[in-house]
């Protein structure tokens, strides 16, 4: 790399761009769901369906199960300990 300075400089500015991508995404996405639900009527799971020109909508309800890991921790520790998974990775920031 010859010019860190620059190619940090274009680092830090896709990061912007890529943020502010991501915020406009998640403000259609919503937009989209408003529409959709407001427009439609759910079926017997709950799920929304449009199609509008080439493009099919589908809103799924999605239901997740997870551990309370700070609960277990606190009432049942050595089962905590036990399945206790230690995963490593590296984490860049650059400020």
């Amino acid at each position: 790399m010859k010019n860190i300075l620059a190619f940090l400089t274009a680092f830090k500015a896709k990061k912007a761009r890529l943020d502010k991508l991501t915020e406009e995404y998640e403000s259609m996405k919503k937009e989209i769901e408003s529409y959709t639900m407001e427009n439609n009527t759910p079926d017997e799971n709950g799920k929304y369906k449009i199609v509008v020109g080439q493009y099919t909508i589908t809103i799924s309800p999605v239901t997740r199960t997870d551990i309370d890991k700070k609960r277990l921790e606190q009432e049942l520790p050595d089962v905590a300990k036990e399945y206790e998974k230690i995963s490593t990775y590296n984490r860049t920031i650059v400020k």
